[in-house]
């Protein structure tokens, strides 16, 4: 719910356990949703390089330098087309070029996004198939494909599509009701970072506890000031593992040395 606040319900599954546990999320409103959302799902807004959702504002104030703007027509349509880099926090940068369909109120209606700096290069273009006109100037879309490419071949295709759209017309009172919640469910409070079961109204079953802080992120690795920055795509290593690698390296220099002493022995005694 835009301007209010985000509510997840959901069910998770632990070894050991016969079912599954309900388990429900409440974050602010202006919070990175995911899938399902509408405003994502649609290019009415888009996903920044810090990971967030932003709108074109926002998401071009977030470009690296100048953003370039022309007209280029795309599937016979008039359309106004821009280009412009951004940086992700890693360091890694992608190359964003966004086309606005001029005759649907400059709506997007198809995303270019190129990272050809990763090590296997990867590039994604997500565009709509279908708009509806609800009302004369009333325009939004219903129905956006997303593939993704790696080295020239596409991994990973899909297709949202929006049905029963109502634009600027009354709801139903029960259509914007929240779901009940089974009585018990652990809630994960996002906005007052509280945890604790509730019950099938939402409200809390005793005292909340404090939410037990996210775990931190490994520590970056140091480069040269003056090395390139390349992305890591390996995922990070415990120091423990290079501690017992380590070891393991020197009881096999230690080992093989005490070979070597003994066959010397051996071949003196024998001279």
């Amino acid at each position: 719910m835009k301007g209010g606040e985000i509510r997840h319900i959901g069910r998770s599954w632990k070894a050991g356990k016969a079912g599954p546990s309900a388990v429900a999320f409440r974050a602010p409103g202006n919070a990175f949703f995911g899938p399902g959302d509408v405003w994502r799902e649609m290019l009415i807004e888009l996903t920044g390089p810090a990971g967030g959702q932003l709108d074109l504002d926002q998401l071009l104030t977030a470009a690296d330098g100048p953003v370039r703007a022309d007209r280029e027509k795309l599937d016979g349509r008039e359309c106004v087309r821009l280009r412009f880099s951004a940086t992700y926090p890693s360091g890694a940068k992608e190359r964003v070029t966004l086309w606005h369909d001029i005759g649907r109120n400059y709506l997007v209606c198809r995303v270019l996004v190129e990272r050809p700096d990763l090590p296997t290069s990867r590039y994604s273009v997500l565009q709509v198939l279908d708009f509806i006109e609800p009302q004369p100037g009333v325009v939004f879309p219903v129905k956006v494909r997303r593939e993704h490419f790696r080295n020239g071949e596409m991994f990973s295709a899909t297709v949202a599509t929006l049905t029963d759209v109502t634009i600027n017309k009354l709801l139903p009172p029960d259509a914007l009701a929240l779901p009940q919640v089974p009585r018990g469910t652990t809630l994960h409070d996002r906005i007052e970072g509280k945890e604790g079961p509730i019950d099938s109204d939402w409200k809390p079953l005793g005292v909340m506890r404090p939410a037990a802080p996210p775990p931190l992120p490994p520590a970056p690795k140091v480069a040269p000031a003056d090395a390139p920055a390349v992305p890591s795509t390996s995922e990070p290593v415990s120091t423990g593992r290079w501690v017992l690698s380590g070891s393991l390296v020197l009881l096999v220099l230690a080992a093989g040395v005490a070979v070597v002493s003994r066959v010397r022995a051996r071949r003196n005694s024998t001279a």
